[in-house]
């Protein structure tokens, strides 16, 4: 793909909103820990529309707010 043509680190996160079949936590745990082994210095978040995937702004942000307050933690841990 075009990211790896151009040595970018790139993640790909299936955060279909469907309460009762997705686990956030995993989804969470997965992201903490691409970014704490990547550590990218810019981070670009796409995905689709509310109008695509009803409620989906609401879940990234949940888990956004949820990964960076982790990943703060962990970075005054170290």
């Amino acid at each position: 793909n075009y990211c790896d043509k151009l040595g970018k680190k790139v993640m790909t996160l299936d955060v279909t909103y469907v309460p009762e079949h997705r686990n956030p936590q995993s989804n969470e745990d997965y992201l903490l820990h691409w970014l704490n082994e990547v550590q990218p210095r810019v981070l670009n978040v796409a995905g689709n529309r509310s109008s695509v995937c009803p409620g989906i702004e609401e879940y990234v942000v949940k888990l956004l707010t949820a990964v960076f307050t982790n990943y703060q933690k962990l970075k005054l841990d170290n």
